[in-house]
């Protein structure tokens, strides 16, 4: 049997431990062949062992082998040359030695482009060492791998390779909140922008709208950029993103397009007048439509003032959401005013009606009530609206029509004529109203004694009680 040791055997053996080689059978000539392992650098004592037989007595026998370091080499190469920014890099240092076996210990590598940047280093495998590096910024780097040897293999001379890092190539993605949309309503429009050979891309972000820039927005740390747009016109839009990176360590890319659809907005008109009711003792009376879109978006366009009686009384241009008419002259009593909004091309239109009380100069104006005798009232109630419309000191009791109006609907259907006693009433029954409150107006059209006049009370509708 051949054994070695690290140092010299004594009479009790091998005092750091024997290593076993190989056990071998003697030939007819006496001789036995064995122990072709590998040794570790230095000087061995290797201990050849006969057990014996019954013929000869066993016997052992040491000698000295020394084993010198293998010389080495190393070479470098890298998993991508050439990288675009951001990516990852292995580092690739191959040792070998003279002998055929695999060198170990570790490889340093070092950035040696201009002075010496240490980068790390990384254990020998099967004659290989690999270092991922990611940091390394635009251009052409020298990188050296360092090999120092250990107590089996001698240093190598370093190992040097150019590689160079180019901008990253990149992808940009579009996408919306919603889809089609409605004018003035917010969309949020998002943007992702993505390396294709890793990292985060940082740069610009440029919406567009066609070839209409909407807005610049700086990516996040996850590649995101987010543009709030409100003010997108009606009708198909063909919506872009372009990115571009200042420090060009990402090239500039596009999106694909998305086609956005708004819908025109809805409307709603409102007219009222600077007096009501009104007589020629005060100032022109105007009549005043106030135009608001659905989302809030700018309303333009015009308006269309129209009497029920006497036709069309002019337009007015929207400005700022309101349109003002001189109304002119009107004559006395009751005028059913309707303001009809034209619309532009981002807004439906919309209408809403007055009733315009055109009172002659000098006439008494009769006190006035409209009350509710129940108010809250809920669903399988009834409650009575009252119109009292009372003498002017001494004077006689006014008679006439009063009309009940709820926006533009007359409640009823119809007139109501005043009583003796100058009152009318009318029963409503709350299940014709929906849930919530309700202005409703008395409009008591005058008689040959008294002038027109108006009242008003809010009606609460509510559920029924638990």
């Amino acid at each position: 049997s051949f054994s070695s040791c690290s140092t010299m055997p004594t009479a009790s053996g091998c005092p750091a431990g024997a290593s076993a080689l190989a056990t071998s059978s003697v030939n007819g000539q006496g001789t036995a062949t064995g122990g072709t392992g590998t040794l570790p650098a230095g000087t061995s004592f290797i201990t050849a062992t006969y057990s014996g037989n019954g013929s000869f007595n066993p016997g052992n026998i040491v000698i000295t082998h020394t084993v010198t370091q293998a010389p080495t080499s190393l070479a470098l190469s890298f998993s991508v040359n050439p990288a675009g920014f951001g990516q990852t890099v292995l580092l690739i240092a191959t040792a070998t030695s003279t002998t055929g076996a695999a060198p170990t210990g570790s490889v340093s590598f070092t950035d040696v482009t201009s002075g010496s940047v240490p980068l790390d280093s990384a254990t020998l495998v099967g004659g290989q060492a690999g270092l991922p590096v990611s940091s390394l910024t635009l251009g052409s780097h020298t990188i050296q791998a360092s090999y120092g040897g250990d107590g089996n293999f001698l240093g190598s001379a370093p190992a040097q390779a150019p590689v160079s890092i180019v901008a990253a190539a990149t992808s940009a993605t579009l996408s919306s909140s919603r889809n089609p949309s409605v004018y003035g309503q917010t969309v949020t429009l998002r943007a992702q922008v993505i390396s294709l050979t890793g990292g985060t891309p940082t740069g610009n972000v440029t919406f567009l709208d066609g070839a209409n820039a909407l807005a610049t927005v700086a990516t996040d740390n996850a590649g995101f950029a987010n543009f709030t747009a409100n003010a997108l016109s009606a009708g198909v839009h063909s919506l872009t993103v372009a990115f571009a990176d200042p420090s060009q360590h990402f090239k500039a890319t596009g999106s694909a397009p998305l086609t956005q659809t708004v819908t025109p907005a809805a409307t709603r008109t409102e007219i009222l007048s600077s007096a009501n009711p009104w007589d020629p003792s005060k100032p022109t009376l105007q009549l005043i439509a106030t135009v608001s879109g659905q989302f809030g978006g700018a309303v333009t366009g015009s308006v269309n003032f129209t009497d029920s009686s006497i036709g069309a009384l002019g337009s007015a241009n929207v400005v700022s959401g309101t349109a003002t008419l001189p109304s002119g002259l009107l004559s006395n009593g009751l005028h059913t005013i309707t303001a009809t909004y034209v619309p532009d091309s981002n807004n439906l239109a919309s209408s809403d009606g007055l009733r315009q009380l055109i009172n002659p100069l000098g006439v008494s104006t009769p006190p006035i009530s409209l009350t509710a005798t129940v108010n809250l009232v809920h669903r399988g109630q009834m409650t009575t609206l009252q119109v009292t419309v009372s003498p002017q000191g001494v004077g006689p009791t006014p008679t006439g029509l009063v009309l009940l109006v709820e926006d533009d609907t007359v409640l009823g259907g119809a007139e109501l004529t005043l009583n003796g006693s100058g009152q009318a009433s009318l029963d409503i029954v709350a299940d014709t109203l929906p849930i919530g409150e309700h202005t409703i107006m008395a409009v008591y059209e005058g008689d040959g004694n008294y002038a027109g006049v108006i009242a008003v009370v809010k009606v609460n509708r509510t559920p029924k009680p638990r």
